[in-house]
């Protein structure tokens, strides 16, 4: 006896092409259009049934903006003369039905095979990843699927997400504000997992150089041991603002340049990465450089030098505009000290080339322009005979010698 299947074939139109060649994305638009078809057609139908069908349409179509712009359930309630109760009871309704397409459960359409493998094949890879920014969504739908996120229609991507179950969620936390992250993790708590955001946000943004995972995780649990490490680290991954750092066989992990707070917080961190003294102007140079290439609109300025003389992780060479850390011990001495110390360590007069050779050992980015200017201070030093230099204090010793 021979089995007929009457269920109607939402994928008709495609069954003699190349089905691969297709992204779920636009299978689901396909199979969408084709259900509207169907929904639009009177024919065997009452009319209570005619009108079911229509609101159904409306109802999906305003959700997710299919061939208009996207409302929320509220609006279409509104738009609708329906209660909002109704416009949810609808959508969940459809995406039930649609799931149940794509499983071969329904019992009045269907699809062919190859499609809904290419669908769960999606769902099945997908889920792997737990959570994602919508940046790495961009790059795994690129990667995995060859799906140009920036080139798809978003409404059908929308219609996808929720047959599937994968729920995008946004913080309210300020500092968060600019993500919006993929859960397709179906039992991930996303409240929870906001909470780790934030925490390791402040954590990272507070350290202003690189931290490693191990830190950021000692952070966190001191506020709830029961956080978990391995979201923890999803979030470090995640969090938009956020940036991986490798050093030597360690990946750590820091603030984008331009998500700094502010043009000290940069100029903290580039010199942090330069372990050297550098200009002001070529700091703010350096700053504006790499603000620039990340598009960002901020910007440091000339005043950034009221900035560092009020903060004491900053320490100025003198008066010669040069700049670096106050934790670099041994390094952050100013050019007077370290020509003073010179003479100290040597105890007698020395030439300018000795002074020079012995502070350029351990300073070599030093800059000998500036030295020489100081070393002419005669409010500190003293020329003797055969071009050599003294401290001050030590005129008495050398009196028939002072030029």
């Amino acid at each position: 006896m021979t089995i007929f299947d009457l269920r109607i074939d939402l994928t008709s139109s495609i069954c003699n092409q190349n089905i691969q060649s297709f992204s779920p994305i636009d299978l689901i638009e396909i199979i969408c259009r084709e259900y509207f078809s169907c929904l639009d057609k009177p024919i065997g139908k009452t009319d209570s049934k005619i009108e079911r069908d229509k609101e159904i349409k409306q109802i999906i179509s305003k959700y997710y903006g299919i061939d208009c712009r996207a409302y929320s359930k509220e609006e279409i309630a509104l738009l609708m003369d329906k209660t909002k109760e109704r416009v949810r009871q609808q959508l969940i309704k459809f995406n039930k039905f649609f799931y149940s397409i794509i499983k071969d459960e329904n019992h009045d359409y269907k699809i062919i095979n190859e499609v809904s493998d290419i669908i769960t094949n999606f769902q099945n890879e997908v889920s792997q990843f737990r959570i994602l920014s919508q940046n790495n969504l961009k790059e795994a739908l690129l990667n995995k699927f060859g799906i140009d996120k920036d080139n798809i229609k978003k409404e059908f991507l929308s219609v996808l997400f929720d047959i599937l179950e994968i729920r995008e969620r946004a913080p309210i936390a300020h500092h968060l504000k600019n993500n919006s992250f993929i859960f397709t993790d179906k039992k991930a708590d996303i409240e929870l997992f906001f909470k780790i955001c934030y925490l390791v946000y402040i954590f990272i943004e507070k350290s202003k150089i690189a931290s490693e995972l191990e830190d950021i995780i000692i952070y966190v649990k001191r506020s709830n041991q029961k956080f978990p490490n391995d979201l923890i680290e999803i979030a470090c991954n995640q969090i938009e603002e956020i940036e991986q750092v490798s050093n030597v066989d360690k990946i750590k992990y820091q603030l984008k340049f331009e998500n700094l707070s502010g043009a000290k917080d940069m100029a903290y961190r580039f010199l942090s990465y330069k372990g050297e003294f550098i200009k002001l102007a070529e700091i703010i140079k350096e700053i504006n450089h790499i603000l620039h290439k990340s598009k960002s609109k901020k910007r440091a300025t000339k005043t950034l030098a009221n900035q560092l003389v009020t903060d004491d992780k900053f320490v100025a060479q003198g008066k010669s505009g040069y700049w670096g850390l106050t934790e670099w011990a041994g390094n952050n001495e100013s050019m007077f000290d370290s020509i003073s110390n010179t003479l100290l360590h040597f105890n007698k007069p020395l030439n300018k080339n000795e002074i020079f050779n012995h502070i350029i050992k351990d300073r070599p980015k030093v800059p000998i322009k500036s030295l020489d200017t100081i070393l002419y201070d005669k409010t500190r030093y003293s020329k003797i005979s055969n071009n050599c230099f003294i401290l001050n204090a030590w005129r008495d010793i050398y009196k028939t010698k002072v030029i």
